[in-house]
């Protein structure tokens, strides 16, 4: 009887060991992509009142399973992001585009929030920043 709970003993620790080596992996293989920008500051410089406020940010996905941006947020309603709604697959990239609001006048300096499955960076800063004259 001895040996035969012993025997259960060990059978139950193999099957906890190999329960939480298991649930290890399922974790690893459902965690989101890695979010990397080719920069996350843009200078408008000095530009001229009504001129074009288009700009862009490069995503790359350098992770190994698909980045999906959930949410792209501006500061202020002067600045109108537009954020890639498909999965980014690994190794690939897609486009964050930004138009600041060039009828106003002045210096400016503007935060844009990209809210992502990244587990180490679920979110991320990004600024514009230039003069309009």
């Amino acid at each position: 009887k001895v040996l035969q709970l012993m025997k259960c003993r060990f059978e139950t620790s193999l099957c906890i060991f190999f329960s939480l080596i298991g649930s290890v992996v399922y974790a690893q293989e459902f965690q989101g992509g890695t979010i990397h920008f080719n920069t996350t500051e843009l200078s408008y410089g000095i530009i001229k009142k009504d001129s074009d406020g288009a700009r862009r940010f490069i995503v790359t996905n350098i992770g190994k399973q698909p980045l999906v941006i959930t949410q792209c947020a501006a500061t202020c309603g002067c600045t109108v992001v537009n954020c890639p709604m498909d999965p980014i697959p690994a190794g690939r990239s897609a486009l964050i585009n930004v138009r600041y609001n060039t009828s106003r006048q002045g210096e400016f300096s503007k935060q844009i929030t990209i809210y992502s499955n990244d587990q180490k960076s679920p979110m991320s800063v990004l600024r514009i920043y230039g003069t309009v004259e």
